[in-house]
Formats: structure tokens, sequence, C-alpha cells
């Protein structure tokens, strides 16, 4: 047997094993049974299956119909997902690369998607992953500063974030200095669901200038906050916001 034929039946065993955390329920061989809105925690990825047979995929629930990174066509032949792409926005394109891919729905009520082949690295890195159904994503998007006002904390970078009344949020690196040293003093406010972060003045870090920032914030059960980026022409900002989880500070 070749090397190369060794290399596809183990990249196909992998790729086809359910995930070690929770079993698998059954593998998906049509449409119908994917349809509707998931969410990935990990990523912040949301991604619509309609029955068109369109694959919406966006950093929000908001900005699915509005603003998709991606639109694919899916399809299923013999339980395996066919995946081309239609138009991206911002993310480097697929061309007419036709990507595979297995779906598992487990028995906790969460999809895995996973790559049995795709020639696109950059698809099969972005849908590899788990994800639950919206109505059980464990979260509620804030719509209004009266939800979130407060002192936060994240052990992620080791940063504390507080919203205050007056329109202003300030970020230092720990809870004492939020006063003393705050790295951003800037302003936020809410248009429905969408929080906007604009101006300011900052120290020791990239300055924002007058770059507006929108985000999904989320509230989870847990009492955790999460700020999704939605769309941040100022890419210092996004990458710090995107990847901090906040608990309230007491």
């Amino acid at each position: 047997m070749s090397l190369m034929s060794v290399l596809v039946i183990a990249m196909a065993q992998t790729a086809t094993s359910p995930p070690a955390d929770s079993e698998p329920l059954v593998v998906a061989t049509s449409a119908e049974e994917i349809l509707g809105t998931w969410v990935s925690q990990i990523g912040a990825v949301a991604i619509r299956f309609d029955e068109d047979g369109t694959l919406r995929s966006a950093r929000s629930t908001r900005t699915l119909e509005s603003a998709p990174y991606t639109v694919r066509s899916y399809r299923f032949e013999d339980a395996v997902m066919l995946v081309t792409e239609v138009a991206v926005s911002g993310v480097p394109s697929c061309g007419d690369a036709v990507g595979r891919y297995k779906v598992w729905l487990l028995e906790n009520g969460h999809l895995q998607i996973v790559a049995i082949g795709d020639m696109c690295d950059g698809r099969a890195s972005e849908m590899t992953r788990e994800y639950v159904p919206t109505e059980s994503a464990g979260y509620v998007v804030v719509t209004s500063a009266e939800q979130i006002l407060g002192t936060w904390y994240s052990q992620i970078g080791v940063a504390a974030i507080r919203f205050e009344e007056d329109g202003a949020y300030r970020e230092a690196w720990g809870v004492s200095m939020l006063d003393t040293a705050p790295f951003v003093i800037s302003t936020y406010g809410f248009d429905a669901a969408v929080m906007t972060v604009a101006g300011g003045t900052v120290a020791g870090v990239p300055d924002c200038g007058d770059a507006v920032g929108r985000y999904e914030v989320r509230l989870f059960e847990k009492g955790g906050l999460q700020m999704v980026p939605i769309e941040d022409p100022c890419s210092a900002r996004r990458e710090h916001m995107q990847r901090m989880r906040y608990e309230r500070v007491e």
C-alpha cells in the first residue's frame, strides 16, 4: 500500500470518529435534520441551514441575514455533506473547491461538523466545530446598558472592565487599576441588540482613533459576559474583545 493511501485512510478514520465528550446520536443524511440556526461558543460563529440549500455563516445570529461572512450551498450525498462557496466577505475565498463533511447529531442535542476532505484549509478549520441550537445556547443578548452596569473581570489576559451609567467604560490590568491606571477610557451605547463602542483615550495599547465598533453582548446563564464582534475596523480592539470572557465582580 502506498504512503498516500495510508494517509488518506488515516485522515478519513480520524475525521469520521465521533467526538469523545459526547456520544453521537445519528449521522445526518439530509438537510431536514439540521435546518435552522446553530451557534458555536468557541470562536463566536453562527450558522444557518436554509431549506433552499443555502448555508450562511456570521459572527452573530443578528448578522446572518444582513452581514454573513460566507454564503455557501450545501447538499447531502450518501451521508456526506457537500459544501461549495457562493459569496464571501472579509475572508479568503475557496473558489470552486468542494468540501466534504460528516455531520453528527449528538446525544446532548448539539451538532458536530467534521471535515472528511476539503482542499480549502480555511473553510475546514472554520466549519469543524461543535454547535448548539440557538434556543439552548445558554445566554441572552444584551439590549441595554442597565444589564451590564458595574465591574467585570477576566482571568484571560487578567483584565477588568467597568461599564458606567454615563456611557463610559474603562479597562485596566486589574480591578484596582480601573480608576488609577486604565489602559482604555471609551464610550459605549446600545442600538437595539447591538453595542457600539467609540472614541476615548488609551495608554500603552493601540489607539483606535475614530473607529466605531459594533458588538453583540452575551450574558450567560452562569453569570459570564462575552462581547462578540459584529463589525470593528480597529483590529486590535476587535481581537482583544473577542477573546475575553468576563465574570461580574461583586
